[in-house]
């Protein structure tokens, strides 16, 4: 080979040599992680999983805390026919520590007391959990379901912040980047752009608590919507009712009034002048620290704390399998069009009574309404099923207050959109009175059922038929101990539980507690050659030491 020959080959070779190292720098920028100090990711998308040797795995979050020196519990519910491995996990200024380590036997349930102050994390293995966050036992609520996954976008409906009312939105990252979202606010009359919702940073391992009664005031129809815009996090929402009026609204302060007209004590109570001779009456000095109260302002109304689960989903159809209106009890919904369509809403009630069916319901995009459900139903308790009839997705809660005397209990619940042939109900939570299973069949054609509570369970409960449109009560009383129930049927229904719970302490106050059911797709193993995965960018545990 001559001696340019040579030449030109080598020059050949160098610029080859230098096209593949350009395209190997290229390929290694765009591959190469971002800096520890880069800012949050923009992308939502998850990170790869890594396989866990095919092994059913899953977690759930509860991102809900309390300013209660008490604490709080999780109760979780093996919901499958195996037992499953738990550990429970809490977050602190970005680190996760293990809180509790058990095995859940088969159809059954256990109890973890974890701080009432910090979210949690369940971690499960081999079978699948049912986790509720119970508030501790000095706060008047029930519990609520713990997220099994985060989402990019979620809906809180039924917040108020009118009347003395409050509440909180919560978010959580259990992940190992920092994650950035807007908290969007709608009313009755639609949007509300708010400084203070909007570029909301949660760090890693931590929680954020948006108090939005400082943020919206003054709204009894309120719904929040969570945008992820960075990382991922988990939403819910609690809301506090806590009303006082004038005195002078309340007939029940006619009794005051004539007790003031009478004027004098002994003549009001029948005593005899002459036996008070000689008696000198105190006036008792207050407690110290007692808060000072208003003479002309008595606590009237709703009294109790709801917590409602964020949800991702957009519905055409959702149900309620247990509101009550009785002379002590009123209940609604309230329902949230989150879209850029109206919402043609049909609202219907088992056993319908002489106002007959709502009818539909005209919801503007991006508003939330407030929709009363007395007089709808024969029944004192009763299923409901609400309908987009013109197929624009909607989210909704359901409420329900109840009086007690001079005192009214308040208790919420989000709607879930399914109806399903396969429900598992948690066991009753707290000392609770008048706890009762609620199945109602939303379909078109008879269900024949079995509700089994275990060993013990009135043979009444199986094989009946439950007509269509048609909703039963099943007294848990009757089981002889609080553990999870199972409904079976043949045809798709809806299950839930509720109960009234007593205080037993100082003020004796009446609370509501809401009973959480799932259906079957909430417990359903992967399908068949799907192998479960962990996923990496969770925070390592940092194990206490006994």
């Amino acid at each position: 080979m001559s001696g340019a020959g040579s030449g030109e080959v080598v020059r050949t070779l160098l610029v080859v040599a230098v096209s593949i190292g350009v395209l190997l720098v290229v390929v290694d920028l765009v591959a190469a992680p971002p800096p520890s100090d880069s800012p949050v990711p923009v992308a939502s998308s998850p990170p790869a999983a890594e396989p866990l040797d095919g092994a059913d795995t899953g977690f759930a979050w509860c991102p809900v805390t309390s300013d209660s020196r008490e604490d709080a519990r999780l109760r979780i519910a093996a919901v499958d026919d195996e037992p499953s491995d738990v550990t429970v996990v809490s977050h602190d200024a970005g680190s996760a520590e293990e809180v509790a380590e058990l095995v859940v036997p088969a159809s059954s349930w256990r109890s973890v007391d974890v701080p009432t102050d910090l979210p949690v994390e369940v971690r499960w293995g081999d079978a699948p959990v049912q986790v509720t966050w119970e508030p501790p036992e000095d706060e008047p609520a029930g519990g609520y379901a713990c997220a099994d996954a985060p989402a990019s976008t979620q809906y809180l409906p039924g917040l108020s912040t009118a009347g003395g009312s409050s509440s909180t939105v919560h978010l959580y990252n259990p992940f190992g980047t920092d994650a950035v979202a807007d908290v969007r606010f709608v009313t009755r009359g639609g949007p509300e752009v708010r400084v203070g919702g909007e570029g909301v940073v949660v760090p890693a391992g931590e929680a954020e608590a948006i108090e939005v009664d400082e943020l919206v005031p003054d709204e009894e129809e309120l719904a929040a919507t969570v945008e992820v815009e960075g990382g991922r996090l988990l939403a819910a929402a609690d809301r506090v009712e806590e009303v006082s009026r004038p005195a002078e609204e309340l007939e029940e302060l006619d009794e005051l009034d004539d007790l003031d007209d009478a004027g004098t004590l002994e003549e009001e109570l029948d005593l005899d002048p002459d036996d008070l001779e000689g008696v000198e009456l105190e006036e008792p000095e207050p407690d110290a620290g007692a808060e000072e109260l208003s003479s002309d302002l008595v606590r009237e109304g709703p009294q109790g704390r709801a917590l409602l689960p964020a949800t991702s989903e957009r519905l055409t159809t959702a149900y309620l399998a247990y509101a009550s209106v009785t002379e002590e009890r009123e209940a609604w919904l309230e329902v949230h069009n989150p879209g850029e369509r109206s919402a043609a809403v049909d609202v219907r009630v088992s056993n319908p009574g002489a106002e007959g069916a709502i009818g539909e319901t005209s919801i503007p995009p991006e508003t939330t309404v407030r929709i009363d459900l007395t007089d709808r139903s024969d029944g004192d308790a009763f299923g409901v099923t609400v309908e987009s009839v013109n197929d624009v997705g909607i989210v909704a809660s359901g409420f329900t207050a109840r009086s007690h005397g001079d005192r009214r209990a308040f208790a919420g619940e989000a709607l879930g959109g399914d109806a399903s042939r396969d429900w598992r109900v948690g066991a009753p939570q707290g000392v609770a009175e008048d706890g009762a299973l609620a199945v109602y069949n939303p379909g078109p054609a008879p269900a024949s059922l079995t509700v089994d509570g275990g060993p013990g369970t009135p043979e009444a409960w199986e094989e009946q038929t439950l007509a269509a449109g048609d909703h039963r009560l099943y007294e848990l009383d009757a089981l002889p101990a609080p553990v999870p129930v199972r409904v079976s049927a043949d045809e798709p229904v809806v299950a839930g539980h509720r109960s009234v719970q007593r205080d037993h302490g100082e003020h004796e106050d009446e609370g509501l507690v809401v009973g959480l059911s799932a259906p079957r797709r909430a417990w359903e193993p992967p399908a068949p050659g799907l192998t479960s995965r962990r996923d990496p960018s969770l925070l390592p545990l940092e194990t206490l030491e006994p």
